[in-house]
Parts: C-alpha cells; sequence; structure tokens
C-alpha cells in the first residue's frame, strides 16, 4: 500500500499482525486527512522515513492544524490511529459507530465517560429541560435564602427583647400577651 497510509503493523513488514484494525487505521488517517488536510505525520521524507513516523512518531492533534476540530472529535482520529492495534477501534464498525454518536451530540466511546462529561451531554441535548431545572434550584435556593435571612432577623429581635436592661421577662409577657390577644379576636 501507500507508506503514509500504512498501520504500524504494516510498516513493520509483519503480514501477520494485519487485521479488520489495520484498516481502521488507515481510515483514521483518511479521516485525519479530511479534516485538517495535512498527514498525521511529516510524509515528505523518504520511505524510510515514513515508514519510521508511521511506526514510532505520535501524530500531530487535528486540532493543530484547525481550532475547530474539538477534542471528542480528535479523541476519535486519536483512537483510530493508536499504534498498538489493542487500543484502537476494534472494527471499522464501531468506529463509524462512535463517529455517529459523535454526529448525533451523544456521548463517543472514544473518550473516557465522567460524569461531567456525560451530564454535560445530557444538557446539550436537552436544553429546555435542563433550563427549567436550573431555573428551579436557582428560585428554590433564593426562596430558602430569604426565608434564612427573616428567621435570623427574627431571632436576633427575640433575643434583644431579653437583653435590654430593666426589662427581663416583659418581652416574653408582651409576645405571649399580644399572641393571645390576637387568638381572642379571630374566635
Amino acid at each position: 500500500g501507500t507508506p503514509a497510509y500504512m498501520s504500524p503493523e504494516q510498516a513493520a513488514g509483519d503480514p501477520t499482525a494485519i487485521d479488520t484494525r489495520t484498516d481502521v487505521y488507515s481510515l483514521g488517517i483518511v479521516l485525519y486527512e479530511m479534516l485538517t488536510r495535512h498527514m498525521p505525520y511529516d510524509t515528505s521524507s523518504s520511505i524510510g522515513t515514513v515508514l519510521q513516523n508511521v511506526a514510532r512518531a505520535d501524530p500531530t492533534p487535528p486540532s493543530k492544524y484547525d481550532e475547530r476540530i474539538d477534542d471528542e472529535l480528535s479523541a476519535i482520529v486519536l483512537k483510530a490511529l493508536e499504534k498498538g492495534k489493542e487500543n484502537r477501534y476494534q472494527s471499522v464498525d464501531a468506529f463509524c459507530c462512535d463517529v455517529q454518536r459523535y454526529l448525533a451530540g451523544e456521548p463517543i466511546s472514544a473518550r473516557p465517560a465522567s460524569n461531567w462529561y456525560l451530564l454535560n451531554k445530557a444538557i446539550r441535548n436537552n436544553r429546555l429541560a435542563a433550563s427549567i431545572c436550573a431555573m428551579v434550584v436557582v428560585f428554590g435556593m433564593a426562596t430558602w435564602g430569604i426565608a434564612h435571612y427573616y428567621s435570623r432577623k427574627v431571632e436576633r429581635y427575640r433575643a434583644s427583647l431579653f437583653r435590654r436592661p430593666g426589662r427581663r421577662g416583659r418581652g416574653l409577657r408582651a409576645i405571649n400577651t399580644g399572641t393571645t390577644q390576637a387568638t381572642r379576636s379571630l374566635d
């Protein structure tokens, strides 16, 4: 095949190591080239140097050529270009499914699925529901804050009634009397 599109196992010259994951590697190079208009390695040198780059050099991250390429798409491409075939997509179908999940805005398998990553994906896919939940949380926190503020204010007021010199006990009687009178007027 063309040296620039060979997988590391092909570049090493081991025909027994070639399998479906070799095709995944080549497809990864095609996707990389489509996204960046560059090859992942220097291919302008001699064939020997190109084969060494394929076998040993890490590919340049696609986002280095085009900042619009996000981390997820980079992860998909770089997983297809893994040096060890056991670390690549295990089939062309798995590679295609991950690309389709990316295009649909769903979580991809090329990236470890942390809780933050999954939450971020869910929010992006359900913006209306996420906005409503955020408003409910903010409203709830504001309500709690206001209630807490006024309850502390009432506590300070009650405490001040009992701390005034010469009025010890009067404050409590005044509160009890006021409460009793208010209750009688309702009857």
